[in-house]
């Protein structure tokens, strides 16, 4: 069960955390209230009876009280404290209730030294809290907090940030320290999960990381991808299994290039299997995406160093690829835009409410594409937006995308750019 966080001091990005949401004088979030009052936090508690009288429950809350917020104090026995209280409200509602956080508050940040973040993990009793180990897959944490100091954890793998497009992974790394944090000393893990920001992308990975599950010992990755496209693909193909183990590792621009060419040569023989064109389009994708990241570099360095001509024949040469994206990508349902339209118009129930959805979907999509032609990406380096709208929304966004004068244009650019 999902519990709205409780704001007890600290702050937020963009929020005043002493002006916190208040649904009435009564049934509010406490925010820099007294340390006496931290046991009688009411709405939490009027929150989880509703829910729970509604839906029932499986006796596991999750609650992230300092989720990218830092506390109002450092103190020691303040920690303990809050850590406490929370516990105490979700026992006084559900005397078997074991709360759910994630380790991610202590990523990261100067505040959580190992002192404080021990004080606050042992003021619930061992067992009685489960702690997700948000990205173990990239900087776990378990090592750091000596196994969250008795209470169990969750290796995680996160991935994905915002559902962007990139064909990237941890897979040698999966692959082996998930054994590693199992056979810890005194350590306290209990499962593997996943926890990405998005899905519906780099599909090879999840299905490794599921594995985990069940696995004793690492496995060898690469028979382990040649029996994925196997899989996958429902036939064996040496150009197939090739291009996959190019993919297995995080990946050079070349290897991607390579891999593309191998899934070209198998096309013939896989054409008309629908994970095979999907897998095809996301290669391609990636294979642009690679070469528009270069792209933006040496059109960036141009305008710096007042190069006029290479400015604009970089910048020709951008526009073309991205036309070339948005032809590639619209030659498959998976990566549509309408694709995500039509999904929030069928949640509509009057006429007015679909408009809207549509509206705000477009202008997300917009909103994110003007921060990154700004230079304010809010994902990642390189092209990041995921359907074939791209083009229409730089159009939108006031740069003009001429057509393309002839069905490929990626040769020229390859010559350029790939090694």
């Amino acid at each position: 069960m999902l519990l709205r966080p409780i704001i007890l001091g600290g702050s937020w990005p963009d929020l005043d955390s002493k002006s916190p949401p208040r649904p009435d004088s009564e049934l509010s979030t406490l925010s820099n209230a007294p340390l006496a009052k931290y046991d009688k936090i009411v709405y939490f508690a009027y929150l989880a009876l509703v829910v729970i009288a509604e839906f029932g429950t499986d006796h596991v809350y999750n609650c992230d009280t300092f989720n990218e917020m830092v506390p109002s104090s450092g103190e020691l026995d303040y920690l303990s404290a809050v850590g406490h209280a929370t516990f105490q409200a979700m026992i006084d509602i559900d005397p078997t209730a074991i709360w759910v956080k994630q380790s991610w508050e202590f990523l990261h940040s100067p505040f959580w030294t190992i002192k404080r973040v021990k004080s606050f993990l042992t003021s619930v009793p061992i067992g009685r809290m489960l702690v997700l180990d948000l990205q173990s897959e990239q900087y776990e944490q378990y090592t750091t907090y000596s196994s969250y100091f008795g209470q169990p954890f969750i290796w995680c793998m996160l991935h994905n940030f915002g559902g962007t497009l990139g064909l990237f992974g941890s897979m040698s790394i999966i692959n082996q320290k998930v054994f590693v944090a199992r056979a810890l000393l005194n350590g306290t893990m209990v499962g593997t999960g996943l926890t990405p920001e998005g899905i519906n992308q780099n599909y090879v990975i999840y299905d490794l990381m599921t594995e985990m599950s069940w696995r004793t010992e690492p496995t060898n990755l690469t028979q382990w991808v040649s029996a994925y496209a196997t899989r996958r693909y429902g036939e064996e193909n040496d150009d197939s299994n090739q291009a996959w183990d190019l993919l297995k590792a995080w990946f050079n621009v070349s290897d991607v290039a390579s891999a593309w060419y191998h899934l070209l040569a198998a096309s013939p023989h896989l054409e008309s299997v629908p994970t095979f064109q999907h897998d095809l389009v996301d290669v391609t994708r990636q294979v642009l995406q690679n070469l528009g990241t270069s792209l933006y570099v040496i059109i960036v360095d141009a305008y710096r160093s007042k190069n006029i001509s290479s400015f604009q024949n970089n910048a020709a040469l951008m526009l073309d690829l991205l036309t070339d994206l948005d032809n590639v990508l619209s030659s498959n349902r998976a990566f549509l835009l309408g694709t995500w339209l039509e999904a929030a118009k069928a949640l509509a129930t009057t006429p007015l409410v679909r408009h809207q959805f549509v509206i705000v979907d477009l202008f997300l999509e917009l909103k994110t594409a003007i921060r990154w032609i700004n230079g304010l990406d809010p994902m990642s380096e390189g092209l990041i937006l995921p359907s074939e709208n791209v083009v229409i929304l730089y159009s939108l966004a006031g740069i003009k995308v001429p057509s393309s004068s002839s069905a490929v244009h990626t040769t020229g650019i390859q010559r350029e750019l790939l090694p």
